[in-house]
């Protein structure tokens, strides 16, 4: 596994909360979307509204959302409920990964992807720079006041886990996760705050 110390280092030592995106039709029929700009379905919404809930006494100060429509409609959900109405912040870097060739295709083929995780997907996007980009994307996160959540997706959950050193997780949709750093190291904690 590459060693991601340095950008690591990098990162403002503040906890923050994540949560994947609701449900959407290709989650259910269990296709990698990658980059494919899907909406949320009716239990997208409703998982969203859920996530909202275990949110709303916490003193959230800004929500940042991915730029595909499956995070900025759960990230709009929690705005509604947590920052009574408040804008979001979207930051591109932190879409899901580019899967090339298997993107839209049926997940069966993510267990191929997560067997080469740290190769490269033909047409898609090399892990390396996935990486560095969701990186970049909490780097840009952690510059607003704190506590803030970041909405995006699996995929990137599962890069933040290698990033951050708690190791590789499966995010379910609308999973709401704490992310603390430890206090004298580079290394960080996750809770699930809604299983």
């Amino acid at each position: 596994m590459p060693c991601w110390a340095a950008l690591r280092a990098s990162l403002r030592p503040e906890p923050f909360y994540f949560v994947r995106h609701g449900e959407t039709d290709a989650n259910k029929a269990f296709i990698l979307q990658g980059h494919m700009d899907t909406p949320l379905n009716d239990t997208g919404l409703e998982q969203a509204e859920s996530a909202a809930q275990t949110l709303q006494n916490i003193n959230i100060k800004a929500v940042i959302a991915s730029d595909l429509t499956r995070a900025k409609q759960t990230a709009a959900v929690i705005c509604d409920k947590v920052l009574k109405n408040s804008r979001m912040d979207i930051i591109p870097e932190l879409k899901e990964r580019h899967f090339g060739i298997y993107q839209g295709k049926l997940r069966d083929e993510l267990d191929f992807i997560r067997e080469n995780e740290f190769s490269d997907i033909e047409g898609g996007e090399p892990y390396e720079a996935f990486i560095t980009r969701i990186a970049t994307g909490l780097i840009k996160a952690l510059q607003h006041e704190s506590p803030v959540v970041i909405v995006s997706h699996g995929g990137v959950f599962r890069g933040l886990g290698h990033l951050l050193g708690f190791g590789p997780l499966k995010a379910s949709n609308a999973a709401v996760y704490r992310l603390t750093p430890v206090d004298g190291s580079e290394q960080w904690t996750v809770e699930h705050l809604n299983r």
